[in-house]
C-alpha cells in the first residue's frame, strides 16, 4: 500500500518532465491571475476611499454654502449704510448715525470668520466703516465743544469791557486770545470733516453694494459637489496635487 504515492510521485515526474513547458505557462498564468486579482482587490479599496474622500469634500462644500449664505442674508439685512451728505447734520443725527456703524462692525467680522479674514474686500469694507464711524463721532464732538467755546468768548468780551484798564482785564485778554485760536482750530477741523461728511456717505453704501455683489458670486455652490469624475482622474489629480 505504500507503492501508491511512489508511483503518484512517479508519475507526475514524468508528466513534468514531458510536458515542463505546460506546467511553465500554467504556473505563470496562475501567477498572473494571482497578481491581476490583488491589483483589483487594491484598486477596489482605492475607489471606496476616493468616493469617501469625494464624499467629506461634497459635505464640506455644501455646509460652507450654508454657512455663507446665512451670513450674507443677515448682513444684507442688518447692514446700515446712508446715501444722503451729512456735512448740515445736528449732534443727535451724527450720534445715530455713529451707533448704526457700530452695529456693522460685528456683522462684516461674521463675514471675515465665514468668508475669510483674509479676505481683502471684506477687510477694505471694515477699514471704511471704522473710519467712517470715527469721522462721524469726531464731527459730534466737535459740534457742541465748539459752541461753548463761543459763548464762552462771548462772555469773555462782555467782562473785558467791565475790568478795562484793570490787571484782570489784561489777564482775560490773554485768555481771550487764547480761546480764540482754539476756536479757530476747532472751525478749520469741523470745515474740513463736514465737507468729507459730503461724499463719504455715499462712498461707503457703493462700496457696500460692491461687497454685496462680490459675495454673491463667491455663495454659488461648487460644481465639483456635484460632477461626477473617473477614478482614475481622480486618482492622477491627486497626484498632480501632491507633487
Amino acid at each position: 500500500m505504500f507503492t501508491i504515492p511512489k508511483d503518484i510521485i512517479a508519475y507526475l515526474d514524468t508528466f513534468r518532465t514531458a510536458h515542463g513547458g505546460t506546467v511553465t505557462v500554467i504556473t505563470a498564468a496562475a501567477s498572473l491571475i494571482a497578481i491581476v486579482k490583488s491589483t483589483l482587490n487594491t484598486w477596489g479599496l482605492n475607489q471606496q476611499a476616493d468616493i469617501q474622500r469625494e464624499i467629506q469634500s461634497n459635505r464640506y462644500k455644501l455646509e460652507l454654502f450654508d454657512k455663507r449664505f446665512k451670513v450674507f442674508t443677515e448682513f444684507k439685512q442688518k447692514i446700515n449704510t446712508g446715501n444722503e451728505p451729512l456735512n448740515n447734520a445736528n449732534v443727535l443725527k451724527l450720534k445715530n448715525v455713529a451707533n448704526k456703524l457700530d452695529e456693522n462692525i460685528p456683522e462684516i467680522q461674521k463675514l471675515q470668520l465665514i468668508f475669510g479674514s483674509g479676505d481683502k474686500k471684506i477687510s477694505s469694507f471694515l477699514s471704511s466703516t471704522q473710519k467712517f464711524k470715527q469721522l462721524v463721532q469726531l464731527t459730534s464732538v466737535h459740534i457742541p465743544l465748539l459752541e461753548g467755546k463761543e459763548i464762552e468768548i462771548k462772555d469773555i468780551n462782555d467782562d473785558t469791557c467791565k475790568m478795562n484798564g484793570t490787571i484782570a482785564g489784561f489777564v482775560t485778554e490773554n485768555y481771550k486770545r487764547q480761546v480764540c485760536g482754539e476756536v479757530e482750530n476747532l472751525t478749520k477741523e469741523l470745515n474740513e470733516n463736514r465737507l468729507q461728511l459730503i461724499t463719504v456717505p455715499f462712498d461707503y453704501d457703493i462700496e457696500r453694494n460692491k461687497l454685496e455683489e462680490y459675495l454673491s458670486e463667491k455663495l454659488s455652490v461648487p460644481e465639483q459637489a456635484f460632477e461626477k469624475r473617473l477614478w482614475f482622474f481622480v486618482r492622477w489629480r491627486d497626484r498632480r496635487t501632491v507633487d
